[in-house]
């Protein structure tokens, strides 16, 4: 047993993909567990990248020694194309007590996939681009010149280029839906709507399936979870989305001209049309139509 084994052997690991408010798990449960004042640990954009917490890589569970471990350690479970989700929590379960498993659903998959595009990176096209996408994609498929930055290519063509890519990408991340193959009597399941919306019972019932004491009653958390919850942008996207579709096919004018309405939640709608067959005239079309109206005369049938 090496170093790293030994240390993680009494850790509960908190298993998410990005987006999927993990830090922020990590942040109540240690907050909950160790005395003294609560520090909210929240940016202006709403994730609680203030909080530095335990992070550990997944491809350093053998490799990296490490002294000493506190109860809690969060990691994403699967960040390569080629991993697979189940095999690796198990492999996780090997080295640590139990496992969290945030997991998003049906009712917070767009919520997901927007706090993944905007909270993580400080722009996630430039990232992809740089780490894991080939910027050829975009240049051989598009009428862009190879000059042209990929963070400054034109919104339509981010926007379409996104609704072939962005979740299909994500469905593989979390290998959708995971939970319909997946179960460990040492890995308890936490749906993001359960965390967000019925905070205090979420939190129990950690507490009880890891067997922990707390400092100080969850109640005192509500406040810090109200302010979370505020900062929260994206909560209302899959609602919207779905509606706008069925009004688009419904002939019923619906507008969201003052909803937030970010470039992913765009790239759905686009992806959900093609998927029941029909296409968006995007060429150009940088600035999406806020109503239905407008949609429907943009759509044809493929």
């Amino acid at each position: 047993m090496n170093n790293l084994t030994h240390c993680l052997k009494d850790s509960v690991a908190i298993c998410y993909n990005g987006g999927a408010y993990g830090t922020y798990l990590e942040w109540a449960l240690t907050t909950l567990t160790t005395p003294g004042d609560i520090c909210v640990p929240f940016t202006e954009i709403g994730n609680s990248h203030n909080f530095k917490g335990n992070y550990l890589r997944f491809k350093n569970l053998e490799q990296k020694t490490i002294s000493k471990f506190p109860p809690w350690v969060r990691m994403h479970p699967k960040t390569d194309k080629n991993h697979s989700l189940t095999e690796n929590l198990k492999k996780i379960l090997t080295y640590t007590k139990q496992i969290i498993y945030i997991y998003p659903d049906q009712d917070s998959v767009l919520l997901n996939i927007n706090n993944y595009f905007s909270k993580v990176w400080k722009n996630w096209l430039a990232h992809q681009f740089t780490s894991y996408i080939d910027p050829n994609i975009i240049y051989a498929n598009w009428p862009i010149d190879r000059s042209v930055p990929i963070e400054q290519i034109p919104i339509w063509i981010q926007r379409e280029f996104l609704s072939y890519y962005l979740v299909p990408a994500w469905h593989a991340q979390v290998e959708w839906n995971h939970l319909a193959q997946w179960s460990d009597n040492r890995c308890l399941v936490i749906l993001i709507k359960d965390l967000l919306y019925d905070f205090e019972q979420t939190i129990y019932r950690i507490k009880n399936f890891c067997n922990i004491e707390f400092v100080r009653p969850v109640a005192e958390m509500n406040r810090s979870h109200n302010i979370m919850l505020s900062l929260q942008q994206n909560t209302n996207q899959d609602q919207l989305c779905h509606k706008i579709i069925d009004c688009v096919l419904s002939n019923t004018l619906y507008s969201w001209k003052n909803e937030h309405f970010p470039l992913p939640s765009q790239a759905w709608v686009q992806w959900q049309l093609r998927n029941l067959g029909y296409e968006i005239q995007c060429h150009g079309l940088d600035m999406f139509p806020t109503n239905s109206v407008q949609l429907k005369k943009l759509i044809y049938k493929l």
